[in-house]
């Protein structure tokens, strides 16, 4: 049986060569909508979801307002740059 992180990692490696390669540069917008489409419906389909911190570090587009705002929605706790866990601290 896979772990969760362990199916997550193999998708979403797959997720950010195919991002990488449609999306060009990142930017916030383009960030949030590979969250919206890849990540989340992925990490949704897992038992844990509701129990997930999700962390990011401070690249320009996770730091976007949008961004924030929709982590702020879909998880209780995230760990970044003006998260809920202020990281670096």
């Amino acid at each position: 049986m896979q772990l969760v992180s362990e199916t997550f990692a193999q998708n979403l490696q797959m997720s950010q060569r195919r991002a990488s390669l449609e999306l060009g540069n990142v930017t916030s917008q383009t960030y949030l909508q590979m969250l919206k489409d890849h990540i989340i419906p992925q990490l949704e389909e897992h038992s844990a979801f509701q129990t997930m911190i999700w962390q990011q570090h401070g690249a320009p587009s996770h730091y976007g307002q949008i961004v924030r705002d929709y982590l702020d929605d879909i998880f209780v706790d995230w760990i970044g740059r003006r998260g809920t866990v202020e990281w670096p601290p």
